[in-house]
């Protein structure tokens, strides 16, 4: 795809990066152009305090090394990253955010608290069902869902207690994750007692 420059410091600039910033800026982004150095993001979206870092490639782009290892080091610190070919993709990686963000008839009815759980553990059940096993788990923020959800099942049910404080504790230690990690303050556990108990 053709490139052309983008001044002032002369980082070639997709085509196609024109229609990606108008879409997010439709969804309600505040987007910056980095005018960085080769290997960092073209773009960065921030909308209510949560920050996009956005690699702008043409539909047969791949990333290189460098891109690889910073997407890689955001998502390890728990940030987001999406790499967009067009405003149609925009679009849609939008969709899906909204799929987990948007509150249920249901979730109206409940507590602040309870939906700070539930979605905690929604997320949670969305990276589990992605991997094939726990242990697939690569990344920290995926690790950290993994172990809040595992801390919520044993509380819930009281089964399968070994085995879950096994993968949980395997992974705060891959992941150097601490139990106020796992636990904030701001969760208030809404369940009733343990069954079995």
């Amino acid at each position: 795809m053709a490139q052309k420059r983008n001044f002032p410091f002369g980082k070639r600039m997709d085509k196609n990066q024109p229609e990606i910033e108008k879409a997010l800026k439709k969804h309600g982004w505040t987007v910056l152009r980095t005018h960085a150095q080769p290997g960092f993001v073209d773009l960065i979206a921030i909308m209510k305090g949560r920050i996009l870092w956005v690699e702008v490639k043409s539909k047969t782009g791949k990333l290189t090394e460098n891109q690889k290892e910073l997407k890689a080091m955001i998502e390890r610190n728990g940030g987001e990253y999406a790499l967009f070919t067009s405003a149609e993709a925009v679009n849609g990686y939008m969709r899906e955010v909204e799929k987990i963000d948007s509150p249920t008839k249901e979730d109206c009815m409940k507590t602040k608290q309870e939906i700070v759980l539930d979605t905690v553990l929604n997320n949670a059940s969305i990276v589990i069902h992605k991997k094939t096993g726990v242990h697939d788990i690569t990344d920290r923020r995926e690790a950290l869902l993994f172990c809040r959800w595992n801390i919520q099942e044993a509380y819930r049910h009281y089964k399968d207690i070994v085995n879950i404080c096994a993968d949980t504790a395997y992974f705060m230690d891959k992941f150097d994750i601490n139990l106020g990690d796992i636990i904030p303050k701001r969760m208030v556990w809404t369940v009733g007692k343990p069954e079995g108990k």
